[in-house]
């Protein structure tokens, strides 16, 4: 709890986490209250501003009014990478108060990803195209990440001593899956990996390792 005392009221802030992924939602709740009587500030409004010190970028999330006992609660605040100043503010006070803010600090680290991966057949022929596909999602809330770019896929025909990756890549579509057209011109088994490099909100991620047997019988 962070308590500022400039002038009366006094205002506290609290947040649920003090880290937190892109877009995992918490929440900011705090009380406030007559500096000189101790007792609480009811049916006060308060304002919630939040500035990004990596981006610069400041932010006014909504409003809210303090209750009986001088609670407040902004509930599912959700934000991008950096470091954020939460501003809780009773900027222009009120017939009985002054003016009074408090602030918070919570980082915001991209969040972890996860990537899967899938063959159209395990026993592609020799020269003939298939797919490799899959999907791309945010490894702490499930949610499919849409419109990620620059996913490539290597593969290896040696058990992994050496890789060669495909020189173009794909995005993932508005649900969240990719898909790459591969075909590889000799029979023999071949690994297969997706790779997504990430970008400033979502951390890189790879696939597992899949292995298809290209050009043979599966017995």
């Amino acid at each position: 709890m962070i308590q500022v005392r400039p002038i009366s009221p006094d205002v506290s802030v609290q947040t649920s986490v003090t880290q937190a992924v892109t877009y995992q939602p918490f929440t900011i709740s705090g009380k406030m209250w007559d500096v000189h009587t101790g007792k609480a500030c009811p049916s006060t409004d308060l304002a919630l501003w939040v500035y990004n010190y990596n981006t610069e970028i400041e932010l006014y999330l909504g409003s809210t009014q303090t209750d009986a006992n001088g609670l407040y609660k902004f509930s599912q605040v959700q934000l991008t990478p950096g470091v954020w100043d939460i501003i809780v503010w009773n900027a222009y006070g009120d017939f009985n108060h002054l003016a009074g803010r408090a602030d918070a600090f919570v980082a915001v680290n991209a969040a972890p990803t996860q990537l899967t991966i899938a063959s159209g057949t395990a026993n592609p022929a020799v020269n003939k195209a298939f797919t490799v596909s899959g999907v791309l999602t945010n490894a702490q809330t499930g949610a499919r990440l849409a419109n990620e770019q620059g996913l490539t896929l290597s593969y290896s025909s040696d058990g992994g001593s050496t890789w060669t990756t495909l020189p173009s890549s794909v995005s993932t579509n508005g649900n969240g899956q990719y898909a790459f057209s591969v075909t590889f011109p000799t029979a023999g088994v071949v690994q297969i990996q997706v790779h997504f490099p990430g970008d400033q909100n979502y951390n890189p991620s790879d696939s597992q390792v899949l292995s298809i047997n290209v050009g043979n019988a599966i017995l």
